[in-house]
């Protein structure tokens, strides 16, 4: 059993029509929190994310719909409709990121659910927030493109996506600070009423870029792609070791190349007037490289680790992702569970980011099958066994 610390949102309803990434990220830090999340997924594939077997889909429907309930209806019927309705009738946040207008065909906008319940929280995440381009469509991979970022990640003439879908799961962070802040308010009040909820991943992606454009606005310099200038610390990038590896060393001030000098023995580099101060060493960068590649490609690993530790600057390995399932750091915080696919499987997978007086969740229950919950929660909300059934006969509900 968690403590109850580690599940604040415990007696939380929230609803989720979510596919593929930005609104199951919602759900999946709701439901972690301990929310009750329930996953609304059409009665014939469900999430996309289901059937998605293209890199980078495979896994994704595992780790973001854990520890959630799935409902699968048929929205397109009446029957359907009224299903969601009725639900959405005791649920404290709705949320949903189906394309624009599409809510508004289904019959089940903020205005109509509202009327339902004047305290839910009615939450979109959408390509762009309101505006000339608020009905366009938009993933994650163009909005990095449209917002900026890729143009920031990438190099001059080859933009480049982040690699992760920093936009759509930074959405809905968003929405999940702007939901809490709704019920805090409410809470301190004492009057909670309903209100909606946009999150533009644009906008969210301009957000990101904020202290660039700031910069833009006060030098009137156009930004040049992040890894095509160098940075303000002559050592602040990667160096080869003979093991393979790659390793990032990061020297930001004197006092600690004075100290990275002196732990690697390097008085010689030190006095060197090439590199007496960071601006001398941004000069002749090059032959600085070459001198600390050649020394690290000749040392041992853990002899470089335990110098840059004493010289107290900073410094990271260059991992792959499937490298951090046995990290030291994360490989005793990671949740295991089977995935909903194939039950042999165990995966160990990240857990929130989040430590609450030193604990952390441990453990979660897997994504559900489509459709796994539907009968407990009609039943729960008043349909008895015999609707349900003429329900499954009518292909309303699965």
């Amino acid at each position: 059993m968690e403590p109850d610390i580690l599940q604040p949102l415990r007696g939380l309803r929230v609803v989720e029509l979510g596919i593929i990434v930005s609104a199951p990220t919602v759900g999946l830090i709701f439901a972690d929190l301990g929310a009750e999340v329930i996953k609304i997924e059409n009665t014939i594939n469900g999430d996309p994310n289901r059937e998605n077997t293209g890199s980078p889909g495979t896994g994704q429907f595992d780790f973001l719909n854990r520890n959630k309930k799935s409902v699968s209806v048929n929205l397109k019927t009446e029957s359907g409709r009224e299903v969601l309705l009725t639900l959405l009738k005791t649920a404290d946040i709705f949320i949903e990121n189906m394309a624009p207008g599409v809510v508004d065909q289904l019959g089940i906008e903020y205005d109509v659910v509202r009327k339902l319940n004047d305290r839910i929280i009615y939450c979109s995440i959408k390509g762009f927030g309101g505006g000339p381009y608020s009905e366009r469509k938009l993933t994650d991979y163009p909005a990095q493109a449209e917002s900026g970022l890729a143009y920031m990640t990438g190099l001059r003439e080859h933009p480049m996506r982040a690699g992760a879908s920093v936009l759509d799961m930074m959405a809905a962070n968003m929405v999940v600070i702007s939901s809490l802040s709704i019920l805090l308010s409410g809470a301190m009040t004492g009057r909670r009423e309903s209100r909606r909820i946009l999150v533009g991943m644009f906008e969210t992606g301009a957000f990101l870029l904020g202290p660039t454009i700031s910069r833009f606005l006060q030098t009137r310099e156009i930004p040049e792609p992040l890894n095509e200038v160098n940075f303000r610390w002559a050592i602040y990038d990667f160096f080869s070791l003979k093991e393979g590896k790659k390793m990032f060393i990061g020297i930001i001030n004197e006092k600690q190349w004075d100290s990275f000098c002196d732990n690697f023995e390097l008085n010689s580099l030190k006095r060197d007037p090439r590199f007496t101060v960071n601006e001398k060493r941004l000069e002749n960068k090059k032959p600085l490289m070459t001198i600390l590649n050649d020394l690290f490609i000749s040392m041992n690993r853990r002899d470089i680790i335990d110098r840059l530790q004493k010289a107290d600057v900073l410094f990271a390995e260059l991992n792959r992702p499937d490298q951090l399932v046995d990290h030291v750091q994360l490989s005793g915080k990671l949740l295991q569970y089977k995935s909903c696919f194939e039950q042999s499987l165990d995966l160990k997978l990240p857990t929130l980011p989040v430590e609450i007086e030193g604990n952390f969740i441990r453990s979660a229950k897997p994504a559900p099958k489509l459709g796994e919950d539907t009968d407990s929660v009609l039943m729960e909300l008043g349909f008895n066994s015999d609707e349900i059934r003429e329900m499954k006969k009518k292909s309303v509900i699965r």
